[in-house]
């Protein structure tokens, strides 16, 4: 049941739709950035921003917005992380922190979920978040309103409010007391799965439920001086799904409802607006659901979203893009490959010698087990010298102790190691008892 709730949350992060890349080139510069929710994915947003800054264009924006995930991200944009900054964090991002404060006790989660209509508070993120803001503003609980007393940079994030069944744009005007963390957490608290944010007199949910892409936040946009926007979306073309359990189904069903062609949860056509740039952000096989990346799997999404943004750059002749790969990123990757492949080496032998290890036990078990059938008599008793003899051999502890060395670093065979010792434990058990019966029966012969 969780792993189902735990897909449906991530699918559900990044509703919202673009159904076609942007043809024209908007007027520079841009002055305002929007960032679709995109779960994982949004790790590539630390290459599109990484682009932007060096293509001198980060400097330029005063306004961002951003939904669920993707408000995460412009909240450190506003905030004045850098590029690489952003890019440290979200290498750094424990996906699984999201979902570190649920207790995974059927009877208490079902009673908070019922009480608070969420089955995770959130509070963790919020948290974190809060940390990320007082490294910029020295304040904690930094509100909108602070913030952008701070930065001088408008901060746009949607929000649904169910009491009204509207979409809420929270911004320094409309809720210039509200916590930024608070905010951000309500943007991306899918429901059912995250409990809805109480403020004064709304009940906020994830702003994704409506309008997961805000391309509307900042309606100046276009207007003399309102300067361009640019729009990051995390929107791939729709591939058709493999359907062979419920999981999938579950997953088919939300991808057919928030991102289908004949899906009402989109936009208006923009590409013809010359206020408005589109870039669709390349993310590859990763899945909103990946929470495991490894470092080199982070470092490809950054990768791709750098690229998505730079090729943008190059094909609109921006003067500050520039072809290929940065050197920063070049030496990441070469930084992140050596080192998985080191730890591959330190960690994981040929899985010749597992086979070679657990081949070899498997057999000596074996053999030892023959070895004490023979030795029962039509009584069930083991005969005591027979089962000394199976156990004084001693190969079988000298081959789990050569097991062991190989293993200890391997969760899936440490598993397995422990469930051969069992094994040996149960036979020894069973030679003692035959070996007791022996001594038994001895003293009451010689009784």
């Amino acid at each position: 049941m969780k792993s189902l709730l735990l897909l449906l949350l991530l699918l559900l992060s990044i509703s919202g739709a673009i159904s076609h890349t942007d043809t024209v080139c908007a007027a520079p510069p841009y002055k305002k950035l929007v960032l679709e929710g995109g779960g994982v994915k949004g790790i590539a947003y630390g290459g599109c921003i990484a682009a932007l800054a060096e293509a001198g264009l980060l400097s330029e924006i005063n306004g961002v917005a951003g939904s669920s995930a993707g408000s995460q991200a412009a909240v450190m944009v506003a905030a004045g992380y850098t590029g690489q900054e952003i890019i440290s964090e979200l290498l750094d991002l424990d996906f699984t922190m999201f979902l570190s404060d649920g207790s995974w006790n059927p009877i208490s989660d079902v009673n908070e979920f019922m009480k608070n209509y969420g089955w995770f508070s959130g509070e963790t993120v919020t948290g974190e978040l809060d940390k990320k803001l007082q490294r910029k503003t020295n304040l904690t609980n930094t509100t909108m309103a602070q913030l952008h007393k701070h930065t001088g940079k408008e901060l746009r994030v949607t929000a649904v409010d169910v009491i009204t069944k509207k979409l809420v744009y929270i911004d320094h005007i409309s809720f210039p007391d509200m916590p930024v963390a608070q905010a951000v957490r309500a943007s991306s608290s899918i429901p059912y799965f995250f409990r809805p944010v109480r403020y004064n007199n709304y009940l906020l949910v994830d702003g994704g439920c409506i309008r997961n892409l805000p391309h509307d936040a900042f309606p100046a946009v276009g207007v003399e001086g309102g300067g361009s926007m640019l729009a990051l979306s995390m929107r791939g073309e729709p591939e058709e799904s493999v359907v062979e359990n419920i999981v999938d189904f579950s997953s088919a069903l939300a991808e057919t409802v928030l991102f289908g062609p004949s899906s009402a949860n989109g936009l208006p056509p923009l590409d013809d607006d010359e206020a408005i740039d589109v870039i669709q952000v390349d993310y590859g096989d990763v899945s909103v659901v990946d929470f495991y990346l490894s470092d080199v799997a982070k470092v490809e999404l950054l990768e791709r979203g750098y690229n998505s943004v730079n090729d943008r750059l190059l094909e609109c002749n921006h003067p500050g893009a520039k072809p290929g790969l940065p050197d920063w990123l070049t030496h990441l990757k070469l930084k992140t490959l050596s080192e998985e492949a080191m730890a591959k080496l330190e960690t994981q032998p040929p899985s010749a010698d597992y086979s070679k290890h657990f081949n070899n036990l498997y057999s000596t078990l074996e053999t030892y087990a023959t070895q004490y059938k023979e030795c029962i008599d039509e009584n069930g008793v083991a005969y005591g010298s027979c089962g000394v003899k199976v156990f004084r051999e001693g190969s079988l502890f000298e081959m789990l102790g050569e097991l062991w060395a190989v293993v200890r670093n391997d969760r899936g065979l440490l598993s397995l190691f422990v469930l051969l010792l069992a094994a040996n434990a149960f036979i020894i058990t069973l030679a003692v008892i035959g070996f007791g019966s022996y001594f038994g029966k001895k003293k009451k012969k010689i009784a």
